[in-house]
């Protein structure tokens, strides 16, 4: 039986991984949880930084006002789907990274010149960061995530469905009432330890990145 792909991800990144899905074949249907809104940042602790870090590309989506404050210092970025919307904004690039938000920290303090003063652009709700000696961490939210109504039935079984962040996957366990007709795909092991226990199978993404989701969920779903 072929499962169809629920895509759980907000505006505008739910509708571009749904219509991934589709090309590859895969019924698919974008049910955000989430809608991303912007949120007015505080002031700054100092009057500049010597580097930024971005973990969302919503962080340049909403952060743009701030974005135009920092002059022209590097932007590392968690991955390249967030590096191209800083890329595409203007923004001088520094590390791109591919684990997550701990190991670009731990990147950035490693590299030859590190900054001193490190801007982490973020979302109201974020991981908590160890931060390495040397290194200044300010974080500044830019946006954050308000619920959405979720008709029951959008979210029925037999399904595949996507879940991009730990705060996803929470609501989504408590939104669906037969556990055990949904298989999960996530994007971490956080996201898969949020979504709690009784699904039919958690698969977790190698890497933090959409793609390898789409090639799970693909794979699931024409099983």
């Amino acid at each position: 039986m072929t499962l169809r792909a629920i895509v759980l991800r907000p505006a505008p990144g739910g509708e571009a991984t749904a219509q991934a899905l589709r090309a590859m074949g895969i019924v698919a249907d974008c049910v955000p949880l989430f809608a991303m809104e912007a949120l007015d940042p505080p002031p700054l602790a100092s009057d500049g930084c010597d580097a930024v870090m971005l973990t969302s590309a919503n962080a340049v989506r909403f952060g743009g006002p701030l974005l135009d404050r920092i002059g022209d210092v590097p932007v590392h970025c968690v991955g390249e789907a967030t590096a191209a919307a800083a890329r595409a904004a203007g923004l001088r690039i520094g590390i791109v990274g591919d684990a997550g938000a701990q190991a670009l920290v731990d990147r950035i303090a490693q590299h030859a010149d590190p900054p001193r003063h490190l801007l982490w652009i973020a979302g109201e709700v974020h991981r908590q960061i160890a931060c390495p000696d040397g290194l200044q961490l300010e974080i500044v939210p830019v946006y954050r995530a308000r619920a959405c109504a979720v008709p029951a039935q959008a979210l029925s079984g037999p399904a595949v469905v996507l879940v991009h962040s730990a705060g996803a996957a929470e609501r989504l366990a408590s939104l669906v009432t037969d556990r055990a007709q949904v298989q999960l795909v996530a994007i971490s092991a956080a996201a898969a330890a949020a979504a709690g226990p009784g699904w039919a199978a958690i698969h977790v993404a190698p890497r933090p990145r959409n793609a390898e989701l789409l090639a799970i969920a693909a794979k699931l779903c024409q099983e």
